[in-house]
């Protein structure tokens, strides 16, 4: 029952960040051409409109995964950039070569059956805001796109601020999925590797 349970909450909380995503591009859609009133309306269309931000999300973020910036698949090596910023974030060089000697399928499994729920509830955490920064990063960056067309339209101080910060705090989110990205691998080594030498 506890199983199913870290099941649906998995499930639950990724759909929400897929939800937030496609409304943020909504919003900044309908802000564009001036159509941001949504109060009023009957339940139905906030359903409807729930359902859309949700095929929106995800459709955007699979969309950006095939381009090199973008990734939700937690992987073993990356480039000295991400390496930098890990550093910065975390405070310590991260174990680069140390990832490459674990098989990453090997470990999740391992975490599974062993990790327990204090070690699993940190891991989930981690790659939930990877997926935050990825999702919600790659969103942010399509919206900042109608940001930016209203604000070459108007010329007004508020959209100019509100399209630059929009698309500087999606860089911003999505480094931070990539510097998740990282800790995840490295809670993935860390433990696979400890439990191999308790073996």
């Amino acid at each position: 029952m506890s199983e199913l349970i870290k099941i649906i909450k998995h499930f639950i909380t990724r759909d929400v960040i897929f939800i937030i995503g496609g409304s943020i591009v909504i919003l900044s859609f309908m802000y564009k051409f001036n159509r941001i009133s949504i109060t009023n309306l009957p339940t139905a269309y906030y359903i409807l409109g729930a359902g859309i931000s949700y095929v929106l999300g995800y459709t955007i973020q699979d969309a950006f995964c095939l381009l090199p910036f973008v990734k939700i698949k937690t992987r073993l090596k990356y480039n000295t950039f991400i390496q930098k910023l890990y550093k910065i974030f975390v405070g310590e060089d991260g174990k680069w070569e140390l990832l490459k000697t674990i098989n990453l399928d090997d470990a999740r499994r391992e975490i599974d059956k062993q990790g327990g729920e204090r070690i699993q509830a940190q891991l989930e955490r981690i790659i939930t805001l990877k997926q935050i920064g990825m999702t919600i990063g790659s969103c942010g960056l399509i919206s900042s796109i109608f940001l930016i067309l209203r604000a070459i339209e108007y010329q007004t101080e508020f959209d100019v601020w509100l399209a630059s910060c929009v698309f500087l705090v999606s860089i911003i989110l999505i480094l931070l999925g990539w510097i998740k990205m990282a800790q995840a691998a490295h809670y993935y080594t860390n433990f696979y590797l400890n439990l191999k030498r308790e073996d």
